[in-house]
């Protein structure tokens, strides 16, 4: 999420929510009160917003499963699904992915720790459509 407002017409401030890593909100921030304070503070959170795009705000090596989901799930899913898919998510996310692979960092989730999750739930006895769900969740992630 970005905002950038003026307060007073003086004084520009803007910030830029980038989501969790290790439990802590990752939140730059901006003001100023100087002439050209606007231009400076747009150029900033253009910047900002183009390191987020690129994909440079979440290094995997320090982020895990569980803060990225929890970002994905706000930024993402509860903006632009419907609520029951929210829901459906969110439960399958809590009961299934974050006990197993919820503190892997990102960067520790290979092919073959994905697999061992996949076949783990297989030999629970889950159906088919469960592990759909699960692999779609993760893919779509």
């Amino acid at each position: 999420m970005i905002h950038l407002h003026a307060f007073c017409g003086k004084t520009w401030y803007y910030y830029f929510d980038m989501g969790i890593v290790d439990g802590k909100r990752i939140r730059p921030e901006y003001s100023a009160t100087a002439e050209g304070a606007h231009t400076e503070a747009e150029a900033i959170l253009r910047r900002k917003i183009l390191e987020y795009e690129a994909g440079t705000v979440f290094k995997p090596q320090e982020i895990t499963l569980q803060d990225f989901l929890s970002f994905w799930m706000e930024e993402y899913v509860d903006l632009k699904l419907e609520p029951n898919t929210y829901y459906n998510y969110e439960s399958t996310i809590k009961n299934h992915i974050l006990p197993h692979l919820g503190k892997y960092k990102v960067k520790s989730l290979t092919p073959h720790v994905l697999q061992q999750f996949i076949n783990l739930k297989t030999s629970e006895g889950y159906a088919l459509q469960t592990l759909s769900i699960i692999i779609g969740i993760l893919s779509k992630a």
